[in-house]
């Protein structure tokens, strides 16, 4: 059986848990999420760990990709054609 942790490269799992920090309706840019994770000036690296996110998510939770903007507002990452799913979530009403 393939152990899984030692196929991640280090930092990915502290930046997908920083990610699942975020709450639902917030977002957050790559350097937030890099000085989060205790990673200062690695906003590249926080790309690079989005784009290798497992499929079942971390640690049986989903990584809310769609959250993270960059500098400018925007959504700069898509992961697996998601878009149907990115705009449900975005357009479901908010129960608060």
């Amino acid at each position: 059986m393939i152990n899984v942790n030692k196929l991640i490269k280090p930092h990915y799992a502290q930046i997908w848990q920083t990610i699942q920090l975020i709450p639902q309706r917030k977002v957050a840019c790559y350097g937030q999420i890099a000085d989060l994770a205790v990673l200062p000036g690695r906003a590249r690296l926080v790309g690079n760990a989005l784009g290798c996110v497992p499929e079942l998510g971390w640690r049986g939770h989903a990584v809310p990709w769609y959250r993270v903007i960059n500098a400018q507002g925007n959504r700069t990452f898509i992961k697996h054609n998601y878009i149907s799913t990115l705009t449900t979530i975005l357009t479901k009403p908010c129960h608060n």
